[in-house]
């Protein structure tokens, strides 16, 4: 469950990038497989929907949101209230084709 796996690249060969990836990426998928063979089919369920939550909350750390427009404690509390409508209308939402394919229900970092 807290398990995050680290692809390290080798940047002295940036045109094997995809092979290298390629490569730990079965083993990366061997190993959580023979994981989640010990772990409860609800368990492994509760990973992947962590995980597919996860690409569907993101939020770019570099866009900039827009100020608020007022201040006081009703209209954070109307903001939070939207915040956590839209957050559950995300959850509810199909990922785009192509995004996603296999998940593993677990992190991957690619360095």
């Amino acid at each position: 469950e807290n398990t995050i796996f680290a692809i390290i690249l080798d940047f002295t060969r940036p045109w094997t990038f995809m092979d290298q990836l390629s490569q730990w990426a079965d083993v990366i998928f061997d190993i959580n497989k023979n994981l989640f063979l010990n772990l409860p089919v609800s368990k492994q369920n509760q990973m992947r929907r962590k995980i597919e939550e996860h690409f569907k909350l993101y939020k770019n750390p570099n866009k900039t949101e827009e100020p608020a427009t007022s201040t006081g404690e009703e209209q954070k509390t109307d903001e939070e209230s939207k915040e956590d409508e839209m957050r559950e209308a995300l959850k509810q939402m199909d990922l785009e084709d192509g995004i996603l394919n296999v998940n593993l229900g677990v992190h991957i970092m690619i360095i």
